[in-house]
Order: C-alpha cells, then sequence, then structure tokens
C-alpha cells in the first residue's frame, strides 16, 4: 500500500498542476477493501468529489501512465454536473440539503446495496432482506451527460439534524419514486444483455440506469410485476444498478440459476457494483431471498 501512495501522490500533484485545486490523497474503504484514495478539495468545502486510484495501477508506473490516469480522473471530475468550474454550485446545493432536518427529509433518496459487502461504513442504512440494505443519500437534481452527484448520509448528518432513522426511511420511500422514476424495458432494447435464454425478461431501473435497482422495492414495480409475470417468476440482482425479471419455468433450477449469477459478478460486474449472489422474488409482499 506504500508503493500505492506514493503513485497516488505522483498522480495528485499532476491533477494539482493541470487544475490548481488541492488534493488530498489517503486510504478508504471500498466495498469492504482498502483503496487509495484522491479527495478533490475545491476549497472550504465539507463535500468533496472523490475519485480512486485503478486497482491494475503499477507500483512504479512510468511519467506518461501517470499523465493518463491524472488526466481520465480530471474528466471525470468534469463529467460530474458539467465540470470543477461548476462545483461550487453543486456543493451549495448540498449544504443547503443538509442544513436543516426538513430539507434533509425533503430530498434523501434511498439506494439498494448489498449489506455484507458495504459493512464497516458510517453510512446509516436499513436491512431489507438477509443480505441487502437501504442506504441513503442526497443526488443532485442538476445531473448532465447522464453523471450523478450524491452524498451519503452519515449517522453524524442525521444526529446533527436530529432526524431518526424511521424519519429517514419514511421520506426515502416518499421521495425516491418521484424522484428517480422507475423503468420496466423487455431486455430486447438494453444493450447489457443478461445471458440466459428466456420467453419473458425485464430489466429494471431508474432514467438515469444510475444505482437503480432499488426500483424493483417501488410498490408500483411490485404491482407491474405481477401483472406480468402473475407468481412464475424471478428477480436477478444485476448489479446496484438495476434488476432482472425473468419467467421461472418449471424445468429451471434454481442452484443453476443462482450459479449464473455468481459468474457474471466475477466476470462481468464490478466488485463495488455488485447487489447479491442469488435471486430473490416478493412472496406476500416482502422481498425474499431464493436459495
Amino acid at each position: 500500500m506504500n508503493n500505492k501512495m506514493i503513485v497516488a501522490r505522483k498522480v495528485a500533484a499532476n491533477i494539482i498542476t493541470k487544475t490548481g485545486y488541492d488534493v488530498e490523497v489517503k486510504v478508504m474503504a471500498k466495498n469492504n477493501q482498502d483503496r487509495v484514495a484522491l479527495i478533490v478539495n475545491i476549497g472550504n468545502d465539507t463535500i468533496r468529489p472523490t475519485v480512486y486510484l485503478p486497482t491494475d495501477m503499477s507500483d512504479d508506473p512510468t511519467d506518461e501512465k501517470i499523465n493518463t490516469v491524472a488526466t481520465d480522473m480530471i474528466k471525470a471530475l468534469k463529467n460530474c454536473s458539467g465540470g470543477i468550474s461548476e462545483m461550487a454550485n453543486i456543493k451549495d446545493w448540498f449544504s443547503e440539503a443538509l442544513s436543516s432536518k426538513e430539507k434533509l427529509l425533503a430530498n434523501v433518496t434511498f439506494s439498494l446495496v448489498n449489506r455484507n459487502w458495504n459493512s464497516g461504513r458510517n453510512w446509516v442504512s436499513t436491512p431489507v432482506d438477509g443480505d441487502l440494505q437501504y442506504i441513503y443519500e442526497l443526488v443532485n437534481p442538476d445531473v448532465t451527460n447522464g453523471s450523478v452527484c450524491s452524498v451519503k448520509i452519515t449517522a453524524d448528518h442525521i444526529a446533527e439534524l436530529g432526524v431518526t432513522p424511521d424519519e429517514l426511511l419514511e421520506a426515502a420511500l416518499r421521495n425516491t419514486p418521484e424522484r428517480q422514476p422507475a423503468t420496466f424495458k423487455d431486455i430486447a432494447d438494453v444493450l447489457r444483455l443478461f445471458p440466459m435464454p428466456h420467453d419473458l425478461m425485464y430489466v429494471i431501473t431508474n432514467k438515469q440506469s444510475c444505482k437503480g435497482a432499488g426500483c424493483i422495492m417501488y410498490p408500483e414495480m411490485q404491482k407491474k410485476i405481477a401483472e406480468v409475470f402473475g407468481d412464475d417468476y424471478v428477480i436477478l440482482p444485476s448489479s446496484i444498478h438495476e434488476t432482472i425479471v425473468i419467467r421461472m419455468s418449471a424445468d429451471m433450477d434454481i442452484d443453476q440459476v443462482n450459479a449464473l449469477i455468481n459468474e457474471v459478478n466475477i466476470t462481468t460486474v464490478a466488485e463495488d457494483e455488485r447487489l447479491s449472489d442469488h435471486a430473490y422474488k416478493f412472496v406476500y409482499g416482502k422481498f425474499v431471498s431464493i436459495i
């Protein structure tokens, strides 16, 4: 990790030269792994964008490689609501949303993530099923080019504002379907295909196709699934960005389905975007594991 820190400081120096902003380098937990993070400080801000050193970065990269990585990171930052130069406006929005209990509850939304793979964090969370949980975020509504800028709600945030976890959950369940409308599309219309023969298969996500797995929990989606599939279906946790609903035929082996989910996770889905390793369905309105 010491060598990675040295490399990260070289990348940070390159970013500072190009942008004029300060960059802090530190080790942070991401998906239960230690990753070297570069935190961009654009002033006296409480909210700062974070980018991570690529996991495949060598311990002795060339100057050209360092320049390339720094340039890619700057591009990623610029894609966040139109560029670093506009981040002051984003910061103001987040600061305003975190300024009072009423404003936090008016803007908070939820995302669905794996509970075991996101343990040890200070995020406020609510269990959903054995290995899933809601986490809570503020998502800046001023997004461009499909970018999404968000801040996760921590225990410190709600303690400072006097918000209870139950109040946060109630507000997020109310706000999220309105702020992040769901889409229900035949997989043939979606470019990211799931490698399984099917007669009925639909992808559920939000309009941004970003952190949209939680859309499966919207009451309207549960009704839609029942209308299209009846009770003969399973839900595949494609990633934190979407879920896939397929018809469960009489000859389908759930062990094979779960094995396929694991294979796709390993070969296709980034570790920090994996949702779960097995299928689900709704039973009497409750989201349950199918193992």
